[in-house]
């Protein structure tokens, strides 16, 4: 089970636009409970979506991202997960190319 108090001090920023350097990514502005935070991106290539992932970060202010592969390639969809005490809570989509 996650509180709000342990899951909502996060920050997110996604580059798009910029072929061949499109990318999202997630962090900690306060991190109470000590869980990892991990980001992905969901990208549309020539042969089809695909995702690519952050690392896990647990520090404040650490920021990683998640990064489309190729220079033809745009991002799609940006989510997140937790790594809690009890396991990892599913990815949740934040952001999304409408």
């Amino acid at each position: 089970m996650t509180s709000k108090r342990c899951t909502s001090h996060w920050a997110w920023k996604v580059r798009t636009g910029l072929t061949g350097d499109e990318w999202s990514e997630v962090w900690w502005t306060s991190n109470p409970c000590g869980f990892k935070i991990e980001d992905r991106s969901t990208c549309q290539g020539t042969h089809g979506q695909y995702y690519t992932y952050s690392g896990r970060v647990k520090g404040i202010n650490i920021k990683d991202r998640a990064s489309c592969t190729s220079w033809t390639d745009a991002i799609k969809h940006a989510a997140k997960e937790y790594l809690t005490a009890s396991g990892w809570v599913p990815f949740a989509t934040y952001w999304n190319d409408a």
